[in-house]
């Protein structure tokens, strides 16, 4: 079904950044798709279980922007000022 394809998906994601030479032991995945629909999550997890059996997934318990606003404040404690305008 729907779920299983996003999941393959998602899945298929994921390998292709560890072909690429990412690092680490933990998928993080955030957003309101797979934190409001417990069967995806399950469903992923299920994937990576059998294609990278060392990866974890963890579901974001905080806004995604909330990133962006460390990032923001380290830049501007480290004299990084504000970024141009684009």
């Amino acid at each position: 079904g729907v779920v299983d394809e996003a999941a393959g998906q998602l899945a298929l994601l994921v390998s292709r950044l560890v072909a690429r030479g990412a690092a680490g032991d933990t998928v993080v995945a955030a957003g309101s798709v797979i934190a409001g629909q417990p069967r995806l999550a399950e469903a992923l997890r299920a994937r990576l279980a059998l294609t990278h059996p060392a990866l974890t997934l963890r579901l974001l318990d905080v806004q995604p922007v909330a990133g962006g606003v460390v990032l923001a404040r380290r830049r501007h404690e480290a004299g990084g000022g504000v970024a141009p305008a684009v």
